[in-house]
């Protein structure tokens, strides 16, 4: 287990293919936290209960502005964990930024993502919106669909990046209407260039 590093408003934390050790203990000794990045990247003990334990801790962290969390390839995590986690974000109103990775998660689905989006809209600040979920073979046209309806609820949102890399159910006609619908929002003219999409690389 790599060690925590704390500086200033910032933490960052990295578990790569090892135990997950209590994060959430260490989180709460800091609720003045601006930003927090965990990767928990090819970790087989991360769960559920992970994804749940993280969120329970983030919620006092109520002058958060940046949350980057990855779990790819966490092979435990189904769409029960992706609604624990989903549940932080309706508290933490001051969100400027959210990066998930979720690539390789097979088991999530298009509840999970429903979840996720539901908790998404009540951002009304967000400004960056990254989402990845690379490879996870369940991802088709409806979970699109659900991100575009995502989309209408961020009027502050300036920067969105949407990867579906290796989604082999996503046709072309869903492809199409997430370009579409990206570029009828109203920042897309001004910020062009950080409105993306990725869908075969």
């Amino acid at each position: 287990m790599s060690l925590p590093f704390c500086s200033g408003n910032y933490w960052f934390l990295e578990f790569p293919q090892r135990r997950f050790y209590h994060v959430h203990q260490t989180l709460k000794r800091f609720n003045l936290l601006r930003s927090v990045s965990l990767s928990l990247c090819l970790c087989k003990s991360a769960t559920n209960e992970t994804l749940a334990q993280i969120s329970r801790n983030l919620k006092p962290l109520k002058f958060l502005k940046e949350v980057l969390l990855r779990f790819q390839y966490c092979s435990e995590i189904t769409d029960v964990g992706l609604q624990s986690l989903s549940k932080c974000f309706k508290r933490l109103t001051l969100l400027r930024k959210i990066q998930l990775d979720f690539s390789g998660c097979q088991k999530l689905t298009e509840a999970g993502l429903q979840h996720l989006s539901k908790s998404l809209r009540k951002l009304g600040f967000l400004q960056t919106l990254n989402l990845c979920f690379d490879s996870c073979h369940q991802c088709k046209d409806k979970w699109l669909c659900i991100l575009c309806e995502t989309r209408e609820r961020l009027p502050c949102l300036q920067r969105a990046y949407l990867s579906f890399w290796g989604c082999d159910r996503i046709t072309s006609r869903g492809e199409q209407r997430v370009k579409e619908t990206l570029r009828k929002h109203p920042s897309f003219e001004k910020f062009r260039d950080d409105f993306r999409f990725r869908l075969r690389g």
